[in-house]
């Protein structure tokens, strides 16, 4: 079975790979995208990074000015 592991940036991708793998981490790339593979404790695992954001979160637009409205509303 192989793990797989999305980050926000690649960057952050081969900063994870790299502390996960050990240090030995094989970059490949898969449709233009870069992989980090690896074997830990006898599974494989692959690490990558996506384009722009993996969550958004929007508030109503009376919310939008942060300077005028009071943070505990927003929680």
């Amino acid at each position: 079975m192989t793990t797989v592991v999305f980050t926000e940036k690649n960057k952050a991708a081969a900063q994870i790979a790299k502390i996960l793998g050990s240090g030995s981490v094989n970059r490949i790339s898969v449709e233009g995208v870069q992989v980090y593979d690896f074997k830990k404790n006898g599974r494989q695992w692959r690490v990558m990074g996506l384009a722009g954001h993996i969550m958004g979160y929007d508030y109503p637009e009376e919310y939008h000015n942060w300077h005028a409205v009071d943070p505990k509303v927003l929680l």
